[in-house]
């Protein structure tokens, strides 16, 4: 029965269609009477069914665009709202820890399935019933870091069907969450609705921010994910706020949670073609304008690295002029200047490779600029 289950859910990089769980539909039904009926005398076997079926629910409802009337969900409904409360997985250690990065976790963890579940089971039926919004907001508060990590990378998907539960469980998360990388989820929530609810976005997004700068130790991935929720919502509307923020990292280019974040920006900008928006021959006002937010944005941060740099190897030099300089604030120097030197290198290399870029795809155009 647990190989039956099987085309529930991606295997080898194959895709689940609809017709593929309508056709094993049946599977669904014969495992959930197995479980409750093999449960008190092989528990082991059971609960490892039990897994596989909550697993290739939650496969359901985010492959199954079937009507919210089709008497499947039903099935799919009882299923994960008991799996919401089943003891795995196993509440996390140290869960008050400041540093801590993305989790791994083992499986069978029904309760996590559930969790990610019910989310799109509620964008599949257009609403949310009181049993499922409770158990929503019970796991909001779950003891499990892997669950709410991902739990908080879901939260958008409820936008259009629950908008007003959507909002509460962000704010949930923002209030009480003391695992920056589960709020680094929320991030990534927030930032899939800033083009329809930007009012609501920036100052939920602010709070992360903030605390993230005062709390959130330097290697943290958060800043990274920041870095990419202010940036391009600046360079597509000029948001001012979203500036701002951009603008705090620059000016602190030379400190490691700034320089990682920044440099990956600047890859991305070259990769998505942000750097020479449009076709290079039809002016197109909207376009121009985040081309040049953007190409504001490299050169600003490039002259800020360039004079970081500067003034870190200035440092080094009168360190040694001074003799016997102390080992620490050698070692601090160096680390700077290690790390603007390498954003300064990969500014300068994905200048140059868009330059390239743009002039062997782009027919020329000396009215944009291009020399």
């Amino acid at each position: 029965m647990r190989e039956a289950l099987k085309p529930f859910c991606e295997q080898n990089g194959g895709k689940v269609t609809v017709s593929t769980i309508e056709q094993h539909w049946a599977v669904i039904g014969h495992c959930e009477r197995a479980v409750r009926r093999h449960h008190p005398k092989h528990r082991e076997l059971a609960n490892e069914l039990w897994g596989h079926l909550v697993r290739a629910c939650e496969s359901v409802v985010r492959h199954a665009d079937w009507p919210a009337t089709n008497e499947r969900w039903k099935a799919v409904r009882r299923i994960l709202l008991k799996a919401s409360t089943d003891p795995l997985p196993i509440a996390s250690s140290n869960d008050d820890a400041k540093e801590d990065g993305w989790p791994i976790w083992g499986w069978p963890a029904p309760r996590l399935d559930a969790a990610r579940g019910l989310l799109f089971l509620i964008y599949r039926l257009g609403c949310a019933d009181k049993q499922a919004t409770a158990a929503l907001l019970r796991l909001s508060r779950d003891k499990s870091h892997p669950l709410r990590f991902n739990m908080a990378d879901r939260l958008s998907v409820l936008e259009q069907a629950e908008p007003k539960l959507m909002w509460q469980l962000i704010d949930r998360f923002i209030r009480y969450e003391r695992k920056f990388s589960v709020l680094e989820m929320v991030v990534n929530s927030l930032n899939n609705l800033w083009s329809r609810a930007a009012q609501e976005v920036k100052p939920r997004l602010a709070r992360i921010a903030e605390r993230a700068m005062q709390n959130a130790p330097d290697g943290n991935h958060i800043f990274e994910t920041l870095a990419h929720a202010h940036l391009f919502p600046f360079l597509r509307t000029g948001n001012a706020e979203c500036e701002a923020f951009v603008n705090t990292l620059i000016a602190e280019c030379d400190r490691q949670r700034a320089s990682h974040a920044l440099a990956v920006q600047l890859h991305t900008c070259r990769a998505g073609r942000w750097l020479t928006a449009g076709d290079g021959v039809k002016i197109v006002d909207v376009e121009e304008t985040v081309r040049k937010r953007t190409w504001g944005f490299f050169g600003k941060l490039l002259f800020a690295a360039q004079e970081k740099l500067q003034q870190h190897r200035e440092r080094w030099q009168r360190l040694h002029a001074a003799g016997q300089p102390n080992a620490d604030e050698l070692k601090t120097t160096s680390e700077a200047t290690n790390r603007t030197s390498q954003l300064v290198d990969a500014g300068t290399y994905d200048f140059l490779l868009c330059v390239i870029d743009e002039n062997e795809s782009a027919p020329r155009n000396e009215s944009r600029g291009w020399a």
